[in-house]
C-alpha cells in the first residue's frame, strides 16, 4: 500500500481512523527527513552568501542571484520548520494517541491546514524566487547591457519573501473563516502582484532599451515572461473571496497554479540549463534542437492548460479521473491532451538534446556568452577548485568592467596571492565582513569526516522510532 491521503494529507483523511498501518507514516517519516535536510541546507546557503563572498563584494555589489538564493534559504528556514512541527504533530495524533486535529476533544482539523499552508504557499515562492534570479542573471548577457532597476529587484525580492507568509489562507477561503481575515489575506494576495510586477518591468525595460539576442535561453525568458503574467493575472482574481468561491477546486485553480510553476519555474529552469550546461560540460547545446525543444513546449502548454480555465469555469472538479460524457467538458479535455503530448515531444527533443551534446557537442569556449558574473571567469573545462587565487570585486559585472580580477589595495593583494600560493595539504575558506566583504579570517574547512553519516543514522533512528517504538528514541538520542 502507498500513502493516499493526498500531497497535502488533510486530516482526518490522514488521521488513524482514515489512514491505518504504515503507508502514512512512512511518508511522514521520508517528510521529516527531507525538512531537516532543507533547514540544513538553508543555513549553509545563507552562511556561504552572508560570510564567505568573494573579496570586496558588497551587498550592493551581489548578483541579484545571489540575493534570490539568500532570500530563499531564510524562507526555507521558517517554511520547512512550520512543516516539521506538522508532521510531528500528525504522527504523534496518529502512534501515541494525543488529539491535535480531533475536534471531537478540543483539537482543529483547521489547525492542520493552516500548519500545511503557512509551509504550502511560501515553498511556492521558495521555487519562484530562485527562478527570477536566474531570469536575472540571463537577460543582462544577452541584450548586451546591465539590468535596469538592480536596487528595486532586490526590494521587490525582498518583499516577495515576507509577503509570501502572509497569503495562507487564501487556500483557505471555502473553509468558513471570519470575514475579516479573509479580507485581509485577499488583500495581500493581490498586493503580491506589485513586487513581481517590479521584476516584470524591470526585465521588459532591459530588454527594451538592449540589444536582444535570440539564443535559446532567451527565447525561454520570453516565454517566461509570456506565461507567467498570465498565471499571477489568473493568481490576483483567485485572491478575491466571491471570486474563488467559485472556480475553488476546479480545473482553473489548476490552469492556475501550472501557469505559475511551470510558467514561472520550468521555463526559467530550462533557460537556465541552456545557459549554465555549457559550463559544467564544456560543451554546447545544439540551438536548432534548442528552439524545436522551446517552440513545442511554448505552444504544448498553453494548448494544454489554458483550456483548463473555461473546463474550470463549466464545473471540471480537480483530482478525478473520469466524467460523464455530454457535459460539455469533452472538447477541452480532448485539447488539453493533444498539448501534453505536445508538451512530451518538447521534453523529448530536450533529452536527445542534451545527450547527444555533452557526447559530441561543439567544444565552449570560455565564457562562450560573454557573461558579467565570476562564475564565466574561468578557463573551461573549469578546474575543480574555480579560483585558484580569488577574485577581488570592485564592481556588480566585473568580467564586463574590470580588466582583471586580481587588483586590489596592498594588503588584500598580497593576502590573496600569499593564499594562491600555500602548499596546503587542508581545505582553507576566508570568511569576509557581512556588509563591505571585507576578509576576517581564513578558517580551516572540515575534511571527510564520518560524523555526518552518525547524525544522519542519529536522525533517521529518531524519526523510525515514530513508526515503530518510542523506545529506541534513546538510542537516536544517543547516536
Amino acid at each position: 500500500a502507498v500513502p493516499d491521503a493526498g500531497w497535502f494529507a488533510y486530516v482526518p483523511l490522514s488521521g488513524p481512523t482514515y489512514s491505518p498501518g504504515l503507508p502514512l507514516d512512512f511518508w511522514l517519516l521520508g517528510l521529516g527527513v527531507a525538512e531537516v535536510a532543507a533547514i540544513a541546507a538553508g543555513v549553509e546557503i545563507i552562511i556561504a552568501i552572508v560570510r564567505m563572498r568573494a573579496p570586496g563584494m558588497t551587498l550592493g555589489k551581489m548578483p541579484i542571484m545571489a540575493w534570490a538564493y539568500l532570500i530563499t534559504a531564510v524562507a526555507i528556514l521558517f517554511a520547512f520548520t512550520t512543516l516539521l512541527i506538522a508532521s510531528l504533530l500528525l504522527e504523534l495524533d496518529r502512534k501515541i494517541g494525543t488529539q491535535f486535529f480531533n475536534p471531537d476533544v478540543g483539537g482543529s482539523a483547521l489547525l492542520w491546514q493552516h500548519l500545511f499552508w503557512i509551509f504550502g504557499h511560501p515553498e511556492v515562492y521558495i521555487q519562484f524566487i530562485p527562478a527570477t534570479g536566474f531570469i536575472s542573471a540571463i537577460v543582462p548577457v544577452f541584450v548586451r547591457r546591465p539590468l535596469i532597476g538592480y536596487k528595486y529587484i532586490v526590494i521587490a525580492l525582498v518583499t516577495t519573501g515576507v509577503m509570501s507568509f502572509a497569503l495562507w489562507v487564501h487556500h483557505m477561503f471555502t473553509t468558513g473563516l471570519p470575514q475579516v481575515a479573509m479580507s485581509f489575506f485577499a488583500v495581500a494576495s493581490i498586493f503580491i502582484a506589485i513586487p513581481a510586477g517590479i521584476q516584470i518591468f524591470a526585465w521588459i525595460a532591459t530588454i527594451w532599451y538592449g540589444r536582444p539576442v535570440w539564443r535559446t535561453p532567451m527565447l525561454f525568458v520570453m516565454g517566461f515572461i509570456i506565461t507567467f503574467v498570465i498565471g499571477g493575472l489568473s493568481g490576483v482574481m483567485v485572491g478575491v473571496v466571491p471570486f474563488d468561491w467559485q472556480v475553488h477546486d476546479s480545473y482553473f485553480v489548476v490552469a492556475h497554479f501550472h501557469y505559475v510553476l511551470i510558467g514561472g519555474v520550468t521555463f526559467p529552469i530550462f533557460a537556465a540549463l541552456y545557459y549554465y550546461i555549457p559550463l559544467f560540460t564544456s560543451r554546447m547545446l545544439n540551438e536548432r534542437l534548442g528552439r524545436w525543444h522551446f517552440w513545442l513546449f511554448f505552444i504544448g502548454f498553453h494548448v494544454a492548460f489554458f483550456p483548463m480555465h473555461i473546463s474550470g469555469f463549466l464545473g471540471m472538479p480537480r483530482r478525478v479521473y473520469t466524467y460523464e460524457a455530454g457535459l460539455g467538458l469533452d472538447i477541452y479535455n480532448m485539447i488539453s491532451t493533444v498539448g501534453a503530448f505536445i508538451i512530451a515531444l518538447g521534453v523529448l527533443i530536450f533529452l536527445i538534446n542534451f545527450f547527444y551534446s555533452i557526447r559530441r557537442g561543439k567544444a565552449a569556449k570560455a565564457n562562450p556568452w560573454g557573461a558579467d558574473s565570476l562564475e564565466w571567469g574561468t578557463a573551461l573545462p573549469a578546474p575543480n577548485y574555480g579560483y585558484a587565487e580569488l577574485p577581488i570585486v570592485h564592481t556588480r559585472h566585473p568580467l564586463w568592467e574590470q580588466e582583471t580580477l586580481h587588483r586590489g589595495d596592498a594588503p588584500l593583494k598580497a593576502m590573496v596571492e600569499e593564499l594562491a600560493q600555500w602548499p596546503l595539504h587542508w581545505r582553507a575558506a576566508i570568511t569576509t565582513t557581512a556588509l563591505e566583504a571585507k576578509p576576517t579570517e581564513i578558517f580551516r574547512v572540515s575534511g571527510p569526516s564520518i560524523w555526518p553519516v552518525v547524525t544522519a543514522v542519529g536522525v533517521i533512528t529518531m524519526f523510525a522510532a515514530e513508526i515503530f517504538t518510542l523506545r529506541i528514541l534513546v538510542l537516536g538520542g544517543l547516536i
